[in-house]
């Protein structure tokens, strides 16, 4: 198996020596069987993050990424399938670019006061969301609203899926 890419067991970030010990495995998460269960915290280096989810391809369980409130979350453009996506924290750009099959996706914003007063609603910083290839998808909620894809910016790409 070592030499197929394949990491047996959950792969669990939650701390800066969790993301150095899976970011010296390299492809050999390619594919997980297991969960990935990702908490990032402010003290991670935002660009071996990215790194370490770049080489995630596949995950035959869950993915479960919360992000730190306020920061634009990564992109995970080489993960093609998973059976259930949870993100949570999430904040700016999203996307999924080769993504093609999920069960349950749910999409949790930080929802922020954009103008730090207290008079004015909080926002979704969610500005795209982006799985131009999802082709199946068994439900999706966002903000808690189940069969609900809604998002406080301007473009939602899921523009392979036949019917939602």
């Amino acid at each position: 198996l070592s030499g197929s890419n394949i990491y047996q067991g959950n792969v669990t970030i939650a701390s800066v020596n969790d993301l150095d010990t899976f970011e010296d495995l390299g492809a050999n998460i390619n594919i997980v069987n297991g969960n990935v269960d990702i908490d990032r915290t402010a003290a991670m280096n935002t660009a071996t993050l990215q790194t370490v989810i770049d080489n995630i391809f596949t995950v035959n369980g869950d993915f479960d990424y919360t992000d730190v409130a306020g920061t634009a979350s990564h992109t995970f453009n080489n993960l093609t399938s998973v059976q259930d996506l949870d993100l949570d924290n999430v904040d700016g750009a999203i996307s999924f670019a080769a993504l093609t099959t999920a069960e349950a996706i749910t999409l949790d914003a930080t929802n922020i006061d954009h103008d730090s007063d207290a008079s004015t609603a909080t926002i979704d910083p969610v500005t795209s969301l982006s799985m131009p290839l999802l082709a199946s998808a068994t439900s999706f909620a966002t903000d808690g609203t189940a069969n609900s894809i809604v998002i406080g910016g301007t473009s939602i790409n899921i523009n392979s899926m036949d019917r939602f």
